[in-house]
This record gives C-alpha cells, structure tokens and sequence, in this order.
C-alpha cells in the first residue's frame, strides 16, 4: 500500500464509529479526526496520531488491532524524534492498566514483524518508566516469535540477547533459544546459527535440553575446526538421523508443517537420509491421513504399520469420529491388518463422541468396525489378540443405550468371545454380566448371560467371591419382575456355593428390599381390580419370602443384624403375611435387639392388618420398660390408639407425654387426632379433644385448627 493509501485508511479508520468486529479491542482516548491532508507526511502523522493523545476533549473511543496495525505502518515512516514522540503520547494517555498491556503488546508485536527492534524496546521502555510496566514472559515470547516469523532472525537474537536489560528482567529460556536455532537452520543463516551457538556456549545464558544439545551437534558439522569439537575439514560424515527427526517432529509440534519442512530440506542438503524411523518421529504430530500422505511424499517414504498406529491413535484422541474413521479407511486401503491397538481407541471415540450418550448409529458404527477387524484377522490368519478392552468397550456402549433391540446384539458379542477362546479374568466377566443383565428383557435371559460367561471351557468358575455377590446383586435389582424368578436367583445361589463361596447378609437383604418393592407393585394391581391374579401373585411371594427366610437359617457364615430382620419384617407384611412378620417382631422384642425402625414397621404391619389392639398394647411395653420412642413411633401409637376409640389417651399421649419426653408433637398428627375424634359416636369427643390441644399445645391448636375437618379422613369409623 502507498503512503497516502495507508494514510487515507488510518483516517477512514479514525473517523469510523463502533462496535467492531471480532478483532481484539484497546480502548484510548481520541476527539473527531481531522479531515485536512497537509502537505507534509510527517507533519499530518503527528497530527493524525496527536488525536489520539492529546487531553481536550476526552470521548471515549475503541481501536481495533487492524487500526493499530495503521498506526504502526505510518509512524514507522515519521522521522525518528517524532515517531518516539508520538509512541509516548499514545502510551500516556492510556487509562488502566489492563488497556496498557493490550495496546503495548499489539504495537510491539507489530514493530517486531516489520524488524524495528528499536521501536518494539522504546514501546516497553515507555510504558515502563510512566506506569512500571514489567514484560512478561510471554510478552517477550510475543515478539520473539513475530521476528522469528517474518523472518528478521538477527533482531531476534538481539532481543534475546538483551532481555535481561528489559523491564521485567526476563531472561530467555531454552526453547526461545531453540526456537532460533531452527529457523537458522532452516533459512539457511549459517552465519547467525554459528553467532547464536557461539554465545549460548560462551555466555551459558541456558541449561541445554536435549534438543539444543542436538542443534549444536549441527553447529560442530558447519564448523569442523573447532578447536573444542575437532573434526577434519573434508568429513563427510551424514548427520545424525535420529536427532534430526526429533527436531523436526518438534518443529512440526511448535511451529506448523512449513517450519519442519523448510528444516527437513536444510537436513537433507546436509546429508539426512530419512527412513522409517524418520516417518515414526514425525508421526507423532500427525492426526490425518491427508498429513501422513504429505510426509510421506516429502520423505520419500512409505508409513509402515508402526506409523498408522500412532497417527490413528492420535486421530482418535483429537479428532472428531468421521475424521478417525475416514483416516482408518485409509489405512485399510493399504492392504495393512488392523491390531486391538488400531480398532479399540477408534471404537471407544465413536462410542464417547461427547458427554451425550452414545446414539444407535453411533453403536452400529462401531460395531461394524469391529465385525470387519473380525473378518481381516481371519482371512490373514492373524494369531489371537487381546481383545478384551474392545469387547468392553462395546458392552458398555450397549449397556448405556438401554435399548432392548441392541440386547442380542451384546449377547452375540460375549458368544463370539467365548468361541474364539478368549477367557476373560474374574474381574472382566463380572462387569460384562452385571452390565448385561441391566437390560436383560427377563430373567431367564439374564440368567444365560450368566451361564454364557461364568465358567470357563474346563468347567472351573471365571468368578470369585465378590463377583458372586455383585451379581446376585444386580440380579435383584434388574431381574425380579414376577415371585417365579427366583428359581433364576436361587440357581445363582447355588453355584456360588459351588464355587467355594459365601453369600453374604447385604445380598440378603438387598433381595428382600426387592421383594418388598415388587409386593407394593402387585397390590397396587390388586387395587386396580384384578384381584384374583394380584392375590395369587402376593401368596407366592409370601412363600419366596419365606423360602429365603428358610434358606439364611442354613447359611452358616451369616449372622442376621438388626437391619437385617427389620428388612425382613417389613417385606413380609407388605406380602401380607401378618403372622409372619408379627413373630418376627416377637423374636426381636425377646431378644431386645429390636431398634425405633422395628417398632414403626410392626406399627405398620398391625395397622394394615387391622389388629390396632396390638399396636396399643406393644406401645404400652415399650413405653412401661422406657423405650426412647423417635417421633414417627409416638405418631404410629398415637394412630393406633385412636383406631380402637380410645382417643382419650391418644390425647393424653399428644398433650402430655409426648413434651415430657422432649418430643414436638406435629401438626399432621394434631390433624389426624381431631379427625378420629369427629368420627367418634360421642359428638362432644372432637370439642373436647380440640379444647385439650388448645390448653396444652396453643401454637399447633392456631396452625391446625383453622378448618373444622382433618385434611385427611380416617379410613373407618371408630365405635365408641
């Protein structure tokens, strides 16, 4: 662009009014522009720029880095006193710090590209001496790498040279150091390569790293008089392969495919003769087939089976799944046989494409990735792999679909790998059968997902002790749909006892927690009318109830606890066996092993089975003996005392035993209380009752008597 282009764009550019774009915004002070051209270049830069700097009037205004960019292009031209005055006025009208550090960095890294070292060094002494602006390291990296890019290779080594006489104190790290050495090599400034060496050597301004220690290896062939590195002068001896391809895959990692290659042509010219190894190295910064192509053209070798895996493998963990699987097809193509450490990364990237769940397509996909490897090994007659992780992978994805119509799908994969001979250990056949019983349609399904994979070919067990109980576990909770599955649960019993194995109290009391939800299930079908089948459905689960009660009486290595009978308890009276559940209440009260958790369930349990004479007479036990009643107990004897008409003591009870024990009556049993009671044959019953909890309770008598009637109706009317 001419001066007075650049000139007339500045000028458009100070006059254009916001919002920009998505350019980086530095926001300074600049009043209306003025529209005049004089004569004078310099004089209308001073004054172009002086718009920006000078106090009256202060408007806000935002420049982008594009307006910058003009900025730096026209004082460049300006002589040298009036560019450094106009750098300080802009700098000093700067309003916060963050701002300074925008608009310092932009125009540094602007004067570092077009090589005027002097202006990048007068903008950070500037900006130091008015606001103690300190550089940075990565400010100083900033402008390093724009010189190192644009190709002004000595005013980098000089800015290197000097950062330690920079504001900040900086001192240049080894990979700057390294950065210039490459691009040296690279574009052939043989002269600086051997200045920079020189002083790194001389001066031991870094700790050399491996890399350096390569490059200067280098420095010793372009100067073999040395005296600390002899080296006759008609040695041809090729460079070193393996440290030459270490610098260009770091090369290619750092500064991009036209850097690595500008320095793998120095290499070459200096005798490199690349081979597969060269390949390897680079490949470890390749992710496409269309990269590894180029390389190979530029190498003039052919990627091997070594290279596709690592350039799969890190397509896989950076690429999207169409990109890895169109680099896998490629692969393919070239004839090459496909390993469990090629196929699992691409099928665990197809099946985890995010944080969603994998879809159908995605599962099929996968899967007929995996059907094809199948087919290549065979006909290449590949020997067997460890496959183990790809079939897990796989499971899982199925497992976390929850879609019935991918199940045969799963159980066609454990078939296959059980055919193709490949034991999995305790652990692998555990998670693959609890993962698949999860969607297993019924129990018998379960079950031979089970059979498929719990015994090895020998017939000795896959599984050990722990793997037996998490699978009884998971059986429980994903496969009890009806009283008849446990004849499924019970075979799995069996076989852990077989093996050697215990089963332990929780997968007892896992199972009856899942019997007790499935009677709730069947009595909810009772009271949707199909009484006769929900009524034969709950007598045989009251028989697996007992059959299971039965079966811990034999297991010598468990010893029942609390939690244990109460779960117990609990399940048989939502089966509805009252008896049961009642003698196991007997059992626990003789013993004195029962806890607050025993008395709300036999309080239940008599309460659904009518016998509410009984929950008065064992909340007279307990409380003759002085058993710390929790709140829900008093609530439960308080319920069963007004069932029988005695609302009387049921009012006692809640006015003042209940406070003299430290326990806050509730405003839902306040209700419930005053409800029995307007249900009682004596109508003075519920006046009577309400003046007893106005006198003795006023704060629950204000929140709860505000209506005449309970919220909730008993369920029968209570003789008197």
């Amino acid at each position: 662009m001419s001066y007075s282009g650049a000139v007339s764009k500045a000028s458009r550019c100070l006059r254009a009014s916001l919002p920009h774009s998505s350019s980086r915004l530095i926001r300074v002070h600049s009043p209306p522009c003025v529209s005049v051209l004089p004569s004078s270049p310099s004089t209308y830069t001073t004054r172009c720029i002086s718009q920006y700097t000078r106090p009256p009037p202060r408007l806000p205004r935002v420049l982008t880095r594009e307006e910058l960019e003009s900025f730096a292009s026209l004082v460049c031209k300006d002589e040298p006193q009036d560019t450094l005055d106009t750098v300080n006025r802009l700098i000093s009208n700067v309003q916060t710090l963050e701002t300074l550090a925008r608009v310092c960095i932009t125009l540094m890294e602007v004067f570092a590209s077009q090589g005027n070292i002097n202006l990048a060094d007068r903008i950070l002494q500037v900006a130091n001496k008015q606001f103690k602006f300190g550089a940075h390291k990565r400010v100083h990296a900033i402008v390093v790498q724009a010189f190192l890019a644009s190709g002004h290779l000595e005013e980098a080594f000089l800015w290197l040279q000097n950062m330690r006489t920079r504001p900040g104190n900086g001192v240049a790290d080894v990979r700057k150091w390294n950065n210039l050495l490459v691009e040296c090599l690279s574009r052939k400034q043989d002269a600086l390569f051997r200045k920079a060496v020189d002083y790194l050597r001389n001066e031991k301004v870094v700790e050399p790293d491996a890399r350096m220690e390569s490059l200067m290896k280098e420095y010793d062939k372009l100067n073999p008089s040395v005296p600390e590195h002899p080296r006759s002068a008609a040695s041809t001896e090729p460079i070193h392969e393996q440290n030459v391809a270490t610098m260009i895959a770091e090369q290619l990692a750092e500064q991009g495919e036209k850097s690595a290659k500008s320095l793998l042509h120095w290499a070459v010219r200096q005798g490199l003769q690349p081979t597969s190894a060269t390949l390897e190295a680079v490949a470890a910064h390749i992710s496409t087939a269309k990269s590894l192509h180029f390389w190979e053209k530029e190498l003039s070798v052919v990627a091997n089976h070594s290279v596709w895996a690592t350039v799969l493998r890190n397509a896989a963990a950076t690429q999207p799944p169409n990109v890895v699987v169109a680099t896998y097809r490629v692969f393919l193509q070239r004839d090459l046989v496909p390993t469990p450490a090629i196929v699992h990364p691409i099928i665990r990237t197809i099946c985890s494409v995010s944080l969603k769940l994998p879809t159908d397509d995605d599962i099929r996909l996968a899967l007929d990735v995996y059907r094809e490897y199948i087919i290549l090994t065979k006909r290449h007659k590949s020997p067997p792999q460890d496959d183990l992780p790809i079939y897990n992978t796989l499971v899982r994805a199925i497992v976390s679909s929850k879609k019935s119509t991918l199940y045969p799908e799963a159980v066609s994969l454990l078939e296959e790998l059980r055919a193709r001979g490949i034991a999995p250990d305790a652990m692998t056949a555990t998670s693959f059968i609890t993962l698949l019983m999860q969607i297993a349609p019924d129990s018998g399904s379960a079950l031979k997902v089970y059979q498929t994979l719990s015994k090895h070919p020998d017939g000795r067990y896959t599984l050990d002790g722990r793997g037996f109980q998490s699978i009884l576990d998971t059986f429980a909770r994903h496969c009890f749909h009806k009283p008849s599955d446990y004849t499924a649960y019970k075979r799995i019993v069996h076989d852990t006892h077989l093996a050697g194995h215990a089963v332990s109290l929780q997968n007892y009391t896992l199972l009856l927690r899942q019997l007790g939800a499935l009677a709730d299930r069947l009595r909810a079908d009772d009271d949707d009318g199909d009484d006769d089948a929900a009524g034969g459905a709950l007598g045989a689960l009251g028989a697996v109830v007992r059959r299971v009660h039965n079966a811990l009486t034999v297991e010598a290595s468990v010893r029942p606890d609390t939690v244990f009978w109460n779960q117990l308890m609990d399940t048989y009276q939502r089966a509805r066996c009252f008896r049961a559940a009642y003698a196991v209440w007997q059992a626990l009260f003789v013993a004195g092993t029962f806890d607050n958790a025993s008395v709300s369930i036999v309080a239940d349990a008599c309460a659904f089975a009518g016998a509410h004479a009984l929950v008065a007479e064992t909340f007279a036990k307990l409380h003759a003996m002085r058993f710390p009643l929790n709140q829900r107990n008093w609530a439960n004897w308080v319920e069963g005392l007004a069932r029988v008409g005695r609302i009387a003591e049921a009012t006692k009870i809640v006015c003042l035993a209940m406070p003299r024990e430290g326990v806050e009556p509730t405003p839902e049993m306040v209700r419930m209380l005053v409800a029995f009671a307007a249900q009682h044959r004596d109508k003075s019953t519920e006046s009577e009752v309400r003046n007893r909890i106005r006198m003795y309770l006023p704060k629950l008598y204000s929140q709860t008597m505000g209506t005449r009637r309970s919220r909730t109706a008993p369920d029968e009317d209570v003789d008197s």
